[in-house]
């Protein structure tokens, strides 16, 4: 079933959030028939946590990470348009998340690097463009997201920071 992304709106598909609200969406659009010939649809990924400003946690990296393996298994599909559910593009990782880390096995710990190494990898090698569509911030985790992509737009008012090195989580 297509579900056509609303590229002004704050939620790709507001059919799809009403099933279950998973912390990332996706949703498609279809797109004419190139000068080939060929159809085919785009898929819009939105991270979906925008009380939090779509900062991401062990869900968020899962459920993006199913996502982008749904795009990349769709035959016909010809782009990945990732976004932000709300004011943000993404705060990067959840604070609490992080600061629950520090009490994790060094095991857990590596699970949970490896878990977002594969996010990364699977952006950056996805075999169609994608495209970060930045509005807000971009703080941290996100900063790398939007650097997986292919192409970024951002919003002449987007922040973008690596602020790590400032944060000193205890």
């Amino acid at each position: 079933e297509i579900k056509e992304c609303d590229w002004s709106s704050d939620v790709c598909s507001s059919d799809l959030l009403s099933l279950i609200a998973p912390s990332a969406i996706l949703s498609w659009t279809a797109v004419p028939a190139n000068a080939a010939g060929a159809a085919g649809r785009i898929a819009c990924v939105a991270i979906n946590r925008p009380e939090q400003a779509n900062s991401f946690n062990d869900d968020v990296i899962r459920d993006l990470v199913k996502c982008l393996a749904e795009a990349r298994a769709a035959k016909d599909c010809r782009a990945v348009v990732l976004k932000g559910r709300g004011k943000h593009f993404s705060a990067g990782a959840d604070l609490g998340w992080m600061k629950n880390a520090a009490k994790l096995s060094k095991e857990d710990n590596v699970k949970d690097a490896k878990a977002l190494i594969e996010l990364f990898e699977a952006l950056s090698q996805m075999p169609m463009p994608t495209l970060a569509l930045v509005t807000g911030s971009a703080f941290g985790g996100a900063v790398g997201l939007t650097a997986c992509c292919d192409v970024a737009i951002a919003v002449a008012t987007a922040r973008f920071c690596l602020s790590e090195v400032k944060l000193g989580l205890d």
